[in-house]
């Protein structure tokens, strides 16, 4: 489960867009499986699950943090496809440390969508030793 201080970081990041997109701006979706990690998850993910070596997928990507530090940085008002900022990639690396330390987390999966006036951010984490499964999504639209 999130811990209070992730929650807290995630409603602080909303009010704060909020400001920037009074009628859009950030939303953000939890959703915790006890146990269901070998039944949420497919393809990539559920292989590296059931795999000895699967650190490939211990954490997302340079690429993969980047474009998640574009989405903040989109959701404060500065949305761009170029490179984000070093405070938006730290506030990605922030949740993405804030997810691992509360989840206990082994395999990540991120996907990205960039519309024109919108953005998401789903990630899916689970737990080899636990089979615990998690998905976060996160969202943020001018309108």
């Amino acid at each position: 489960m999130l811990s209070q201080r992730t929650v807290a970081f995630l409603e602080t990041f909303a009010q704060a867009s909020n400001l920037v997109y009074p009628e859009g701006g950030f939303l953000y979706r939890y959703e915790f499986a006890y146990c269901q990690a070998h039944n949420q998850l497919s393809g990539d993910l559920l292989s590296a699950l059931e795999r000895e070596d699967s650190a490939e997928y211990a954490d997302i990507s340079a690429g993969e943090l980047n474009d998640m530090a574009r989405f903040f940085q989109g959701a404060l008002g500065n949305h761009t496809k170029d490179a984000p900022s070093g405070n938006a990639i730290r506030t990605a690396r922030t949740l993405i440390d804030y997810l691992k330390e509360d989840l206990q987390n082994d395999l990540v999966g991120l996907v990205v969508e960039d519309g024109s006036v919108d953005m998401t951010v789903s990630l899916e984490m689970a737990s080899k030793s636990t089979n615990n499964y998690s998905w976060l999504e996160l969202f943020w639209s001018v309108d």
